[in-house]
């Protein structure tokens, strides 16, 4: 099949917390969907530890076999199995995703536009002038609600409906994990 190989992944040590990382992947993710890409992989030295997690955390696997240089050879796959039945929502997503989902759950939450072009920037009608928000980078949110609802599971959909003045559905996620709080610390260690 269609085979993206994904040549040089750098991010300046100092741009660090800023996930650019993750903003690269989301860069790659959407390439990789308007190519119809089936797979995509990334050789990276094991020194890159760090690396090696978030590309595992978006679903790399390690392919088990090293290049000539001794890199890890690390592979994600964008084509969905016929029998979906050995997966988990969350797992799933993992492997193949974004923007694949596998649906179980869904939940629809409300979000004030002014914290919707934060959290969620390339749903922006039009974008900033002067960057981004650190949090708009990430593919990962963290989303704090005073909602009394304490149903979402690993796995679950969220539905993310913008509110007040377009009132539309603008993104969907997969919730990974859930805390319920009222100590700021206790929130901050979380979402960290």
């Amino acid at each position: 099949g269609h085979v993206l190989k994904i040549c040089t992944f750098k991010v300046a040590a100092t741009a660090e917390g800023a996930k650019r990382g993750e903003l690269v992947l989301k860069a790659l993710f959407h390439y990789a969907g308007e190519l119809d890409v089936d797979r995509m992989y990334v050789t990276v030295f094991d020194h890159h530890a760090g690396l090696v997690g978030l590309f595992e955390m978006f679903g790399f696997e390690q392919l088990g076999i090293r290049s000539s240089l001794g890199e890890l050879v690390m592979v994600k796959s964008r084509l969905i199995p016929r029998d979906v039945s050995g997966y988990t929502p969350l797992g799933f997503n993992r492997l193949f995703g974004p923007p694949a989902v596998l649906v179980e759950r869904a939940f629809i939450i409300p979000i004030q536009p002014k914290w919707h072009d934060i959290l969620i920037p390339e749903a922006r009608q039009q974008g900033w002038l002067f960057g981004e928000d650190p949090s708009g980078n990430a593919i990962l949110k963290a989303y704090l609600s005073r909602s009394l609802i304490t149903q979402l599971a690993p796995g679950d959909l969220v539905i993310f409906y913008r509110s007040h003045d377009r009132k539309a559905v603008t993104v969907i996620g997969v919730v990974e994990e859930t805390i319920r709080s009222r100590d700021p610390i206790d929130l901050r260690r979380f979402v960290g």
